[in-house]
């Protein structure tokens, strides 16, 4: 989701056009030789072929001898997005955007910009800005309803994510996302209103799973609805679909086992703890868990797996 606009190409003073074919980058010329425009070109070809440095080169001077060149602080802007000068970066987009108030792709990667350097709060104000310039801005409503979700912002995230599906009815990101939104927001409710909103995002993860079948993370939240609703066989049926989506995903093996020991179903928990610990030593995000992993086990062999007794 998180994806620049497109580069800007410009092949006169007057105006903008988008295109069609990235234009081969030319040889190098004297910097003092060439016009505003002549950098733009040029820097804007190197853009398109990766090459960066000579890109920030040319846009650089296109912006020294033509100060209010929008289109070139904008490429200068996105050349910058491939190093790791995030300041210079930032500064481009805001003199795009100081030359033009309206630029809505200029807002677009701004946000973007902040929001890959931790600034958040900046980040959503920027896509905010994009959304009231740009109503159908489908990408802007669902970056901003990211930005809220990780603030903490669950209401305001709902209403972005609703907001996109609104736009487009079909995305399962904007339909699991917003799953992810409602379950936040019925975990941090009052008693009363915690079902309401458990049922919305089972729903939503529902209509994930409608538009992308194969959406494992979509069927596996199920789970986490069902649990919390304590509907434990739903709960069950929805975590081995997960895993027939995905075999290996150690977070479903794991609460299948963990879900099967408190309900004192103990061969069960057995064999998907097992399950659960030859996938763990895949994955090194799953260390901190395979020590409970080991101790249920060890302790569920004895129940199930008893010694026979000594004549």
């Amino acid at each position: 989701m998180r994806k620049f606009l497109t580069i800007v190409f410009c092949f006169s003073a007057l105006g903008t056009v988008q295109a069609q074919e990235s234009p081969s980058v030319p040889a190098e010329t004297p910097l003092e030789r060439l016009s505003a425009e002549d950098h733009f070109k040029s820097g804007t070809a190197a853009l398109e072929a990766g090459q960066t440095k000579a890109s920030i080169r040319h846009l650089g001077e296109a912006v020294r001898l033509k100060p209010d060149f929008r289109e070139a602080w904008y490429n200068l802007a996105l050349a910058y997005s491939r190093t790791s000068e995030i300041k210079a970066e930032e500064a481009a987009y805001l003199q795009a955007i100081k030359l033009d108030p309206d630029y809505t792709k200029a807002y677009y990667n701004l946000g973007i910009c902040y929001e890959e350097a931790g600034r958040l709060r900046e980040a959503a104000d920027s896509y905010q800005r994009v959304v009231e310039l740009a109503p159908a801005a489908f990408d802007a409503r669902m970056n901003l309803g990211v930005v809220h979700a990780v603030l903490g912002r669950s209401k305001e995230a709902i209403v972005s994510y609703r907001a996109a599906l609104a736009i487009n009815a079909e995305s399962p990101d904007a339909h699991y996302n917003l799953g992810l939104a409602l379950m936040k927001l019925g975990d941090d409710a009052e008693q009363a209103g915690k079902e309401k909103l458990y049922l919305e995002a089972l729903s939503a993860y529902d209509n994930a799973l409608r538009f992308k079948p194969n959406f494992y993370k979509a069927e596996y939240n199920r789970a986490l609805v069902f649990h919390r609703l304590e509907r434990t066989e739903e709960e069950i049926d929805a975590f081995k679909q997960a895993l027939v989506l995905r075999p290996s995903f150690p977070q479903a093996l794991y609460n299948l086992a963990y879900t099967f020991e408190l309900k004192e179903r103990f061969a069960e928990a057995l064999y998907y703890w097992r399950l659960y610990l030859k996938t763990a030593e895949k994955f090194e995000t799953e260390s901190p868990y395979i020590p409970a992993a080991e101790k249920a086990v060890k302790r569920l062999s004895s129940v199930v797996e008893p010694k026979p007794a000594t004549p």
